[in-house]
C-alpha cells in the first residue's frame, strides 16, 4: 500500500525486475484491505502513513480478519528514526524498510516470504 505516486512508481519498477514476484497496489488502507481478502497475498509491504487509515490501524484491521491475520506485513517508511522502527516492530510489523528505498535491504526483507507481494 503505497498513496506517493513517485514511491509506487519506483515500487514497479523494481518488481519489474524481480520476475518471481508479482506486485499489486493500493493506493490507501481500504483498497488494501480488499485486496488482501481477495488476493491473500505472500506479503504485504505498507506504507505507514496513508491517508485515512494509517498503516498500524491497517495492520490492526488485518490481524482481527482470521481471514487475513496470517499474512506477513512489512513496513514501509520515511521515518527512520531508531524509535519509529521499534514502534513498527512492536506493532507486529515482520520487518521495517525505511525510505529512500535501497534495493538490496528490501529484497533481504522480503526473502523470508514466498513472494508475491502487495506494496501498500
Amino acid at each position: 500500500m503505497e498513496d506517493s505516486p513517485a514511491s509506487l512508481y519506483l515500487m514497479k519498477l523494481i518488481f519489474k525486475k524481480l520476475s518471481n514476484c508479482e506486485l499489486l497496489s493500493a493506493y490507501n488502507a481500504k483498497q488494501s484491505l480488499g485486496i488482501a481478502q481477495e488476493q491473500h497475498p505472500d506479503l504485504i509491504i505498507m506504507d505507514l502513513d496513508l491517508p485515512g487509515l494509517n498503516g498500524f490501524e491497517a495492520l490492526k484491521r488485518l490481524h482481527a480478519n482470521h481471514e487475513m491475520a496470517d499474512i506477513p506485513v512489512m513496513a514501509m517508511s520515511a521515518h527512520a528514526m531508531p524509535e519509529h522502527i521499534e514502534k513498527g516492530t512492536k506493532a507486529g510489523f515482520m520487518n521495517y524498510v525505511t525510505k529512500s528505498i535501497q534495493l538490496d535491504q528490501l529484497i533481504a526483507a522480503m526473502e523470508p516470504y514466498t513472494l508475491k507481494p502487495v506494496a501498500l
